[in-house]
């Protein structure tokens, strides 16, 4: 196998990317084959054109799973804590440090602490992301970032 390949094969790592190579492949070979056998060429132009079709719908049935799932969010959670610090940031920066570092935490615990059967698996799973995103850019590992409980 050439570098080239290999390359490709190495990138194809998310199950849409695989339905698409194997689509390209599929529709290499029935193209070859149309080219080579004239007599055949119709009925192998209409399976091209089914295959196409096939491959579509497959694609779209993925994407509708993969939306239910949710597996699109915790990608996004990094970058939602990173947007969340650099917008709170300015608003806390009259605070003390110690202060600051607890209103940090403050919202971590809030975010970790969350309850509701009903919620999907998917922004659970966001939560806990933006949380540890928050947690580990702000280093609230310490014990005195921690907070005092729930106010009431």
């Amino acid at each position: 196998m050439g570098r080239n390949t290999v390359g490709i094969i190495r990138s194809v790592t998310k199950p849409l990317q695989f339905l698409v190579l194997t689509m390209l492949v599929m529709e290499s070979l029935l193209a070859g084959l149309a080219w080579k056998f004239t007599d055949l060429r119709s009925r192998l132009a209409w399976a091209i054109i089914a295959f196409i079709l096939i491959f579509i719908g497959v694609g779209v049935i993925m994407e509708v799973v993969a939306q239910r799932a949710g597996t699109w969010l915790p990608p996004y959670a990094a970058l939602f804590a990173e947007d969340l610090l650099s917008v709170l940031d300015g608003y806390l920066v009259n605070l003390s440090t110690t202060e600051q570092r607890e209103a940090w935490a403050s919202l971590a615990d809030v975010l970790l602490e969350f309850e509701d059967p009903g919620a999907p698996r998917a922004y659970i799973e966001f939560r806990l992301h933006v949380a540890e995103r928050l947690k580990k850019k702000l280093g609230l590992k310490k014990p005195a970032a921690k907070t005092q409980g729930p106010i009431d």
